[in-house]
């Protein structure tokens, strides 16, 4: 099971990276002056090394918002679970040099969740 997400993290990591046209036509950064989602920062936030075996969401979430504030010299951003109390899924990965950006996208596919941006933070909710 670990090896098939590490295959299926890798797929989509290779299904998400721009080509080098988009990545030209991208619009330039916000300014400072403007207050940048939580989920447009979480592109520009690279983890060195992330490793969860089968950690239930909840978790996930806030060992998310602790690794994005030890490599982001902004503070990181906040994530939290906003799912049901009972059942709650678990996770497994390991990645190395990964965006937090990229690696929510992974783990909303894997479980069938979705990330979005409510008051300053990621919230990890079901679809």
């Amino acid at each position: 099971m670990k090896n098939l997400v590490i295959l299926a993290a890798s797929a989509c990591l290779l299904a998400l990276a721009p080509s080098p046209a988009q990545a030209q036509n991208q619009p330039a950064k916000q300014s400072p002056a403007k207050k940048e989602s939580p989920l447009s920062r979480a592109d520009s936030i690279v983890l060195s090394k992330v490793e969860f075996n089968d950690l239930r969401l909840d978790k996930v979430a806030a060992e998310l918002t602790a690794l994005s504030a030890k490599a982001d010299p902004a503070g990181g951003v906040k994530v939290a679970y906003a799912g049901p109390a009972k059942d709650i899924p678990s996770f497994s990965i390991t990645m190395n040099g990964v965006s937090l950006g990229q690696l929510l996208k992974i783990l909303t596919q894997s479980v069938g969740y979705r990330a979005s941006a409510k008051d300053g933070v990621i919230l990890l909710e079901p679809r």
